[in-house]
């Protein structure tokens, strides 16, 4: 009968000891794997902020460049005269819109083209649609 307690022993402290080292490795694995949760964390918030910086930078860049295109498009719309109206006269035969309905009977009786100096022949409105 003592054998027979002293096998059961040494089986039982066999699987205790396989016990504890499964779990001495599965909480090694734990740690490992916190780690790499930490790790990719902290990959994740630096990639949010480099994305919130592309973002903020698109919006920047798309402001500017509508902001220059307003610009352009109303720079290039007033009267060469003027400067208050919105052109809306073609001088013929040079074909410039350079002036708004109030100069085109100055810009007539003085006969050339304010932007070319060519002569006038006529000037004729131009409807946008």
């Amino acid at each position: 009968m003592k054998i027979e307690n002293d096998s059961n022993n040494i089986l039982y402290n066999g699987v205790i000891d396989m016990r504890n080292t499964d779990f001495i490795h599965y909480k090694n694995d734990c740690k490992n794997y916190l780690k790499q949760l930490e790790t990719i964390k902290s990959e994740y918030y630096i990639l949010q902020n480099q994305l919130t910086i592309i973002r903020e930078t698109i919006i920047r860049e798309t402001i500017t460049k509508e902001t220059i295109t307003k610009e352009t498009i109303a720079q290039g719309s007033e009267c060469s005269v003027c400067i208050s109206d919105i052109k809306s006269h073609v001088i013929v035969p040079c074909g410039h819109k350079a002036i708004c309905g109030d100069c085109s009977p100055i810009i007539l009786q003085g006969g050339s083209c304010p932007i070319c100096r060519a002569d006038i022949e006529s000037i004729i409105k131009v409807y946008e649609v």
